[in-house]
């Protein structure tokens, strides 16, 4: 179970990260092209940060169902439904792009932007990568410093 739920989680996030950014690529003025590209970049950052958080909150979980209650949670946000709708409703939404570039939006747009900036500029990416196996490694061998495999 664990095995092919990772399998099917992991061909989603490989779609997702190379579809929606071409899809954002190809549907974008050229002008906010970049911007919703690292927009998209930040809600992977988010989901990853919830996914850690659920890890460790389901992990002490009792008689080794955590890993199943948190394989389960994944599936809370793909309702059908609810994405039809939210669709529906985007789509009566005339000119969403200009609407967004208004002057009583700017302040958002460009804080927005400028996050996305320096949140790259700090290499959290990086960190957010490597640090979960640097602390399964440090509580598995005991050991503050990393070794090399």
């Amino acid at each position: 179970m664990l095995i092919i739920g990772r399998i099917l989680l992991g061909c989603g996030v490989g779609f997702a990260n190379q579809a929606v950014p071409l899809f954002l690529s190809e549907i974008a003025p050229t002008r906010i092209r970049g911007a919703l590209n690292i927009l998209f970049q930040l809600n992977i950052t988010i989901g990853i940060l919830f996914a850690n958080l659920i890890n460790y909150g389901t992990a002490k979980i009792e008689g080794g169902y955590g890993w199943r209650v948190s394989l389960g949670l994944a599936g809370i946000p793909a309702e059908f439904l609810e994405i039809v709708e939210a669709s529906r409703v985007a789509q009566e939404v005339k000119h969403p792009f200009r609407n967004l570039l208004k002057r009583r939006n700017r302040p958002q747009l460009v804080i927005a932007i400028w996050m996305q900036i320096f949140q790259q500029f700090t290499g959290i990416n990086a960190v957010m990568f490597y640090a979960p196996f640097c602390f399964i490694l440090r509580v598995v061998l005991g050991t503050s410093r990393v070794v090399d495999p």
